[in-house]
């Protein structure tokens, strides 16, 4: 019952709505048609105001084998174009090409009748973004109205729309028209996304309409797989624009119907092409990039341009309704303040839930195992979280990320905190912020039971602090070269345990069937690194110095070492025979010319001055070549590193404890190791 009256307030809702937007469609077609009737009345009294007021319209004919002129039954001049004839019409920055068999063309009143294999191709500069293919077509020219018999419409791949290459939107009914404000509607028309005769699924509905901006809605529809119909839909609309709080329409056989919001404060959802979906069939409505986005009240409008400078923060408001399970509301943001504190993950998110029992008929909140015995009820339990041994009345998901980096210091706290193992499976998984179609027709019409696999959920999560630190020592090198805090850590680890104080069918059922508990504790851990140079040699400061003074020495020659040969001393006189000899020589009482200023008597060689210079006649002695080498390579050095490591740990003895309320912190639970 619950279910019924909330699809039934659901379906008045929407009714209203589309009523509204059907109102407001009507209000501005009549105001378009009195401004029409209106420019034409203008243009039988003067043509000039009509050409001002409306755009330019050029139609030339590309191809005819025959042309004819005729008269209208109002008199106007009608051309007839016969044969495999091909024309375009260009409005402002729009050209459409239309080939047919026969076109008929009335100037006056800007009428174009094709027939006979008529195809009219809308495009955009050179590319083709719209086919449409019939029998034969009523065309203003002027307005872009007109009439369509028996034809089909393509709409090629769009931004708007997520569709592999190959894939086209396909309309076709007997009859459809086209309005001037781009809006195609269609009588007893067949929707599809492939192009062949026979697709893989359809659309078969009352009234189709095709809206600019690709978006499209249908009335009175079938939905079919092949030939078989599995789906009846009174009504379904597919905007091009988005609602601030991006609602998420679904089935799941265990948590039942649902409702999943997601209103961004700030930033905005990534594009559905950067999620790992493998099921492209399924994603067709999802747009392929980013647009940029004008908020008109309740609704983001995507504008034809892709959107640029997008940033990766955000903050966001969940609030999401599950009608077997419950409901869940909270925040999730991403931040990056600064350069020093560079990122900032935090979300709070609270579970309002009732365990979830199946039985042969499927999953309830009640348990039909155990009904009351005074009253007969069957009894359903709400679920409460547990924190530390202490009792909450909801469930909770919290988790808080920061680093910091500031050189020499990098620091990371982590802190993520859940009531039970089993929240994120309830809410978390399969979450999405873009609506998937044609999965919630496909779920909501499977009795295919994908949670029958057993779930283990999250068995164990940390809070862990870390520093790093490295600072910069140029100073003290070569004698402290590496100095460092690596991995200084203080860390506390949750595990799970069964709890044992849950009977019968709560034991398998209930998300408290398992609790966390502080299952080890690190005071503190890390390691600390030094390394250095006692003494080296060659020492690195005089390096630059010797290697100068070694360039400026010079280098010896070769046979430079030579050993001249010298007269030995008994070939040589005495200074008393040089004296006599003197005496003797200067009889004619001239002094000796070779007496010097200061009386002293130069040496005196034995050998008589006939003879000559003796020592030419003697070899020279040299000594034997040599070159001094200096050992470059040999080296030695005095190096130490010192690495002492921290290691603490106080581990808890989950012995001693059933259920969450039995969790202690007195000392006896505590065994502490160093």
């Amino acid at each position: 019952m619950k279910i019924k009256k909330v699809f039934v307030v659901a379906f008045l809702l929407f009714s209203i709505f589309f009523a509204a937007m059907a109102a407001d469609s009507s209000q501005s077609d009549s105001k378009t048609s009195s401004a029409s009737s209106s420019s034409s009345s203008s243009s039988n009294s003067t043509s000039s105001s009509s050409t001002s007021k409306s755009s330019k319209t050029t139609i030339e004919i590309l191809q005819a084998q025959k042309t004819e002129y005729a008269k209208s039954e109002e008199g106007n001049d009608v051309i007839v174009l016969i044969g495999s004839v091909k024309l375009s019409v260009t409005q402002d920055n729009t050209k459409t090409i239309v080939t047919a068999d026969t076109v008929t063309y009335e100037r006056a009143r800007q009428r174009l009748y094709a027939e006979g294999n008529v195809v009219l191709e809308k495009m955009s500069g050179t590319t083709v973004t719209e086919t449409i293919t019939a029998d034969s077509i009523l065309f203003n020219s002027d307005t872009q109205e007109g009439v369509f018999n028996n034809g089909r419409v393509t709409q090629n791949n769009s931004d708007m729309i997520k569709l592999d290459s190959s894939s086209s939107l396909v309309v076709d009914a007997q009859l459809f028209g086209r309005s001037s404000t781009g809006v195609i509607g269609f009588k007893n028309g067949n929707l599809s996304f492939c192009d062949d005769e026979d697709p893989h699924w359809r659309i078969n509905a009352q009234r189709i309409w095709l809206l600019p901006g690709n978006e499209f809605a249908f009335f009175n529809a079938v939905f079919s797989v092949g030939y078989i119909p599995v789906l009846y839909l009174p009504f379904f609309y597919y905007p091009k624009d988005e609602m601030i709080f991006n609602p998420v329409l679904g089935y799941d056989t265990r948590k039942g119907y649902y409702l999943q919001t997601s209103t961004y404060l700030m930033g905005r959802k990534s594009s559905s092409s950067t999620d790992d979906d493998d099921d492209d069939f399924f994603n067709f409505l999802n747009t392929s990039s980013n647009k940029k986005q004008v908020r008109e009240g309740l609704f983001l409008h995507n504008l034809d341009e892709d959107a640029t400078n997008t940033s990766s923060q955000y903050l966001k408001i969940l609030g999401d309704y599950y009608t077997t399970l419950g409901g869940m509301v909270g925040a999730q943001g991403s931040f990056t303040p600064n350069k020093v504190v560079t990122a900032i993950d935090f979300s709070a998110l609270l579970g309002f839930s009732y365990t979830v029992f199946k039985n042969s008929y499927g999953y309830t909140i009640f348990d039909y195992t155990d009904p009351d015995e005074e009253t007969g009820i069957y009894p359903s339990y709400y679920d409460h979280g547990f924190f530390m041994g202490y009792e909450i009345p909801f469930r909770f998901n919290f988790n808080y990320k920061m680093t910091i980096s500031y050189s020499p210091i990098s620091f990371t706290l982590s802190l993520p905190t859940y009531s039970d193992p089993f929240f994120e499976n309830d809410f978390l998984t399969d979450r999405a912020e873009s609506m998937n179609w044609l999965s919630v027709i496909t779920n909501g019409l499977t009795d295919d039971d994908d949670t029958t696999s057993v779930v283990t959920g999250v068995s164990s999560y940390n809070w862990v602090a870390t520093l790093n630190l490295n600072p910069k020592i140029a100073t003290l090198n070569p004698y402290i070269t590496t100095l460092n805090l690596s991995n200084l850590k203080s860390s506390i680890q949750f595990s799970s345990k069964l709890n044992q104080g849950l009977e019968g069918t709560l034991s398998s059922y209930s998300p408290n069937r398992k609790f966390y508990y502080p299952a080890q504790i690190v005071p503190a851990s890390g390691t600390i690194n030094i390394a250095g140079t006692l003494f080296s040699y060659p020492a690195k400061s005089s390096s630059s110095s010797s290697s100068t003074k070694k360039n400026n020495e010079k280098t010896p020659e070769k046979n430079e070492y030579v050993s001249k040969f010298e007269m030995p001393s008994f070939l040589t006189l005495s200074e008393t025979e040089t004296s006599s000899e003197n005496s003797e020589n200067s009889t004619d009482g001239e002094t000796s010319e070779k007496t010097t200023e200061q009386g002293e008597v130069p040496e005196q060689k034995f050998i008589p001055e006939s003879v000559g210079d003796i020592s030419s006649y003697l070899p020279e002695l040299k000594t034997s070549d040599y070159s001094t080498t200096t050992a470059n390579n040999v080296s030695y050095s005095l190096t130490y590193s010192i690495v002492p490591t921290l290691d603490s740990l106080i581990m808890y003895n989950s012995d001693k404890i059933t259920t969450p309320s039995e969790i202690s912190f007195d000392d006896e639970y505590f065994q502490s190791t160093y």
